[in-house]
């Protein structure tokens, strides 16, 4: 049980924490889409083992690899139209960092678009059910691995909209825009170098 927790542990503080995937448009020409290619990663290995074995008969196992890998590995030397970040950014111990690597990830006129908790626009008490529930997520889980690290920021699950542009515009983004997605629970941020 220990090593389970400290590999877990290790494996939050990486720099790219979990759940950094890309996509990339391949292919095309006239008279035919461009096909759909996916990479996904994760550093935990259950979690791609899972994947893997969700993927056999679905069709798409040739354009699509799962690997145990950090998004922010200098190696990674494709260039990405589409880089996604779900429910991850406010649990990462070094979001900046993250969403930095991510940008060096895009090609010309590629977009990294985040998706994370749909939190109140500002703080205000008493709050309602939902951003309680959030906190509530957030002291259990989400602050405590976001803390973990020299330095880390530990933003938690409660994070606002101007939480998200600061820390996109410090990776140097130039524009981020709230995505004209409505969802009860979820916010979309699209990002432009």
């Amino acid at each position: 049980m220990t090593t389970r927790t400290t590999n877990r542990t290790t494996n939050r503080r990486r720099t790219a924490d979990r759940r950094v995937r890309r996509r990339t448009r391949e292919g095309g020409g006239p008279g035919r889409p461009p096909s759909t290619r996916g990479l996904l990663l994760d550093l935990d290995a259950p979690s791609i083992d899972l994947a893997r074995r969700h993927l056999v008969g679905s069709g798409v196992e040739d354009r699509v690899t799962f690997e145990v890998r950090d998004a922010a590995d200098p190696a990674l030397a494709h260039r990405y139209d589409l880089v996604t970040v779900f429910e991850a950014l406010h649990d990462m111990s070094y979001p900046v960092e993250v969403l930095r690597a991510a940008r060096g990830l895009l090609a010309d006129g590629g977009v990294v678009l985040v998706g994370d908790e749909r939190t109140a626009e500002s703080f205000a008490a008493p709050a309602d059910d939902l951003e309680r529930l959030y906190y509530g997520f957030s002291i259990l889980h989400c602050l405590p691995v976001g803390m973990v690290g020299d330095g880390a920021v530990g933003t938690g699950t409660v994070m606002r909209p101007t939480t998200v542009d600061a820390y996109a515009r410090d990776a140097g983004f130039a524009r981020v825009e709230v995505a004209p997605i409505e969802n009860d629970f979820w916010r979309f941020y699209l990002l432009r170098p």
